[in-house]
């Protein structure tokens, strides 16, 4: 399991670097696990972990995919989403 989460987190950190400008390159592979930064940021700790999924919720922000536990949660950042990135 250990090495599966390793590969899924190598990926999501190299695949933006290797991505050719005309084609989008998803930042977390489908079936890995990714970080709704809505309730990251509250400290929502029963939903913060987000399985990436065909159905997943996701926007994009400053060149970067962000994936959400519901839809509400993307109507959230999508309203202010600087409150939910970090560095920003």
């Amino acid at each position: 399991m250990r090495e599966i989460l390793f590969a899924c987190f190598l990926l999501a950190a190299v695949a933006p670097q290797v991505a050719v400008a005309a084609q989008k390159t998803p930042t977390v592979k489908e079936g890995c696990a990714a970080l709704c930064p809505v309730c990251s940021h509250y400290k929502d700790g029963s939903c913060q972990e987000v399985k990436v999924g065909g159905s997943t919720p996701q926007a994009e922000y400053a060149g970067k995919t962000y994936y959400f536990c519901s839809p509400s949660c993307k109507k959230s950042f999508l309203r202010k989403p600087k409150k939910f990135v970090k560095g920003q």
